[in-house]
């Protein structure tokens, strides 16, 4: 049996990486010889093809119009230009004048150099014109971009504005009501045979998703038609100059016809109705937006820190929603305990529990237990009361022998918040 024979794997592709390859730096120009430059140049010219793009060409340009005083339109029109109009021969040599490199005929051994080497000039062509010329073609193309930006933006504002909210809600109310009118012209073929009631106008404006907005619209468009008919059946005014427009508008209509058009928009007036009120019970309620604790408490006025006695407040956010809240005033020397008379002990944050903040006032505490003391060594005693934990806290009170005085919750610029549990 023949062996197979093994297939010869694939060399994988070794692919370049951008970016691993760091700047060429021009160093002692004036010791290179002409030769040296010229290779410099050349490879640096090629590390900008190789290793940038055409974003970097673009800010190389800008930045190099700018250091040599382009006036501001000029600026905006290179900038206008799309990225792929900047390429690497442009922004790599507008990169290297930026850099502070001599254009290469500048070099005093250049001249030598090209006379040397064979097929080349005598001496290279300076390359700043060069460079001009090209940003001069970009400033041109920039400058008719903007310009047809211009043109086509005032073209825009010479057409027809949109159409108003208000227009088009009474366009789409106007398209609900086709079913309506081809039942009204209906009527005039069928003038024995119609009925008023033959079709369904609720139902009608419920699956063309009418709502109290159309409806509304709908109701005031037909109420111009039936008022007419109720004065052309009616009393006679001859008097009225509105009554004698009715009667020539309408001298074709029956007092039949008026009288069964009178009764057809009253129930379409019944169904705009019917929508309103319930679209009023269908409307959910406008949700409040929370507001975070931070929010809520950005008023409290209170005392970041206090440098005598080494301490630094907590935030006045994490009073809200808290069960207990430590404070002392460091002007009076009083030391209060808040508590809340709607604790939360599982921590679930349910709406209303807990201490809260409003304005500059915290609210939410019970006015029978929470309390003040005034501390007659405040130095010492609060090093104690911050050692203390939850257990040792519930009879810290206790053992400020003072009188207890009630708490009114403002906030003010002396008081700093201990602990917050």
């Amino acid at each position: 049996m023949a062996i197979p024979k093994a297939k010869k794997r694939k060399k994988p592709i070794q692919r370049r990486i951008k970016g691993q390859i760091q700047e060429p730096v021009f160093e002692n120009i004036e010791k290179m010889t002409g030769a040296e430059f010229h290779r410099k140049r050349m490879y640096a010219q090629e590390f900008y093809r190789m290793e940038k793009d055409k974003t970097d060409y673009k800010k190389y340009i800008v930045t190099w119009a700018t250091e040599n005083n382009y006036s501001k339109d000029d600026l905006k029109y290179i900038k206008s230009n799309p990225d792929f109009a900047f390429n690497a021969s442009v922004g790599g040599l507008a990169r290297m004048f930026s850099r502070g490199v001599p254009d290469e005929h500048e070099h005093p051994g250049i001249k030598e150099f090209y006379e040397s080497m064979p097929g080349l000039p005598d001496e290279p062509k300076p390359a700043l014109p060069w460079l001009k010329d090209r940003i001069q073609d970009l400033i041109d193309d920039g400058k008719e971009i903007v310009d047809k930006k211009i043109e086509i933006s005032q073209t825009k504002k010479k057409e027809a504005p949109p159409k108003s909210i208000q227009e088009r809600l009474r366009d789409s109310s106007l398209n609900m009501i086709d079913p309506i009118e081809d039942h009204i012209e209906l009527y005039f073929d069928e003038n024995d045979k119609w009925d008023p009631t033959a079709i369904n106008i609720t139902q009608i404006l419920r699956r063309a998703e009418c709502k109290q907005a159309h409806a509304r619209i709908i109701k005031k468009y037909y109420e111009d038609f039936s008022n007419d008919y109720k004065i052309l059946v009616g009393p006679k005014k001859k008097e009225c100059e509105e009554w004698q427009q009715v009667q020539e508008a309408y001298s074709h209509v029956n007092k039949k016809t008026a009288n069964n058009m009178i009764k057809f928009h009253d129930l379409i007036n019944q169904a705009c109705d019917a929508i309103i009120i319930e679209q009023k019970g269908n409307r959910k309620p406008r949700k409040t937006k929370e507001k975070s604790a931070e929010e809520l408490a950005k008023k409290f006025k209170f005392l970041k820190i206090d440098n005598k006695l080494g301490l630094t407040s907590l935030q006045p956010s994490d009073i809200i929603g808290a069960n207990e809240a430590w404070v002392f005033n460091v002007k009076t020397r009083k030391i209060g305990k808040y508590i809340t008379n709607n604790p939360d002990p599982m921590k679930l944050k349910r709406p209303g529990t807990g201490l809260q903040i409003k304005s500059n006032t915290i609210t939410g505490f019970d006015e029978e237990t929470s309390e003040q003391k005034t501390l007659r060594k405040p130095q010492d005693q609060l090093i104690e009361f911050g050692k203390l934990g939850k257990v040792g806290l519930r009879k810290y009170m206790d053992s400020v022998k003072t009188t207890g005085i009630k708490l009114n919750g403002r906030g003010n610029e002396n008081t700093l918040i201990l602990k917050v549990m």
